[in-house]
């Protein structure tokens, strides 16, 4: 966030994405399906959604506030973009916790934003249609193309793009 505020780290909105499911329901700890396609080593069905929330998320608090919602590097993978902190945690420590105390990190705007997104996408988007809207990211398909570990860019370009092609997603969600 702008000003003084203190920003909140991808972990930080990790976990308070996990505080939404405290029951791993929808944040599960299986490994996917070989049947879904994902080869000899299938991702783990909660990870691969959190990192696509958060990488949708990032896009969508651009698109409606201007600004970025945490400041690590989204990294292309095969399977969409992930940021590495919360990869490796999810499969450590991350998915055990049953209270965030970190999530004082995350203020009320980012939180009811947070939900909101989490609510819509939780319900209406299944594993291989959110890894496709990721795959639309002009940044993680020009990542992947220079080799699987880059960086996502963050030029004007991509923002500018995030504003004109996610429009609509944001709009459809404010809408419900």
């Amino acid at each position: 966030m702008k000003g003084n505020k203190k920003v909140a780290s991808a972990l930080d909105i990790s976990q308070y994405l996990l505080s939404l499911d405290p029951k791993r329901k929808y944040f599960t700890t299986k490994v996917m399906s070989s049947e879904e396609g994902w080869g000899i080593n299938p991702p783990v069905e909660g990870n691969f959604r959190l990192n696509k929330l958060l990488h949708i998320l990032q896009i969508l608090h651009y698109v409606k506030y201007g600004e970025l919602l945490f400041s690590e590097d989204m990294i292309a993978y095969k399977n969409g973009a992930v940021v590495e902190s919360v990869i490796k945690s999810f499969s450590n420590e991350l998915v055990k916790l049953k209270t965030y105390p970190k999530v004082s990190n995350v203020c009320p705007k980012q939180k009811e934003f947070i939900s909101l997104i989490y609510n819509h996408f939780q319900g209406e988007y299944t594993n291989y249609e959110l890894g496709e809207l990721s795959h639309d990211d002009p940044s993680w398909q020009i990542a992947q193309k220079e080799g699987y570990k880059t960086a996502m860019s963050r030029e004007e370009d991509i923002l500018k793009y995030w504003k004109d092609f996610y429009q609509h997603v944001l709009e459809e969600i404010e809408e419900e």
